[in-house]
């Protein structure tokens, strides 16, 4: 068997989703501390993944849980100009007004 201890898996597809994964959120967390991972990013190509991260983290704690969100047309993309450069955000209200390329 594979010694997975203190790895963190930076790719991890979650139920629920539009398509059918093996585990949940907090089944894949319980899984990977059995094995003495330390951590894994739970990542959707179609929602957010980071307030399910927060959940599963709390209901299984001893390893560090991420989420994220792909960036596919679904949520809204990449701007093409932004991305083969850095993308600058400045705090205040209207976040989608404070994001310039550079």
């Amino acid at each position: 068997m594979l010694d997975l201890t203190g790895f963190v898996d930076p790719h991890v597809h979650t139920a629920p989703d539009l398509v059918p994964r093996l585990l949940d959120d907090v089944s894949s967390v319980r899984e990977a501390f059995k094995v003495g991972m330390i951590g894994i990013l739970i990542k959707n190509h179609t929602t957010l993944t980071a307030d399910r991260a927060a959940l599963a983290a709390k209901l299984v704690p001893g390893i560090r849980v991420w989420g994220g969100l792909v960036l596919n047309r679904s949520v809204g993309g990449v701007q093409s100009g932004c991305s083969r450069g850095r993308i600058g955000v400045r705090g205040g209200g209207d976040m989608d007004a404070n994001i310039r390329c550079r």
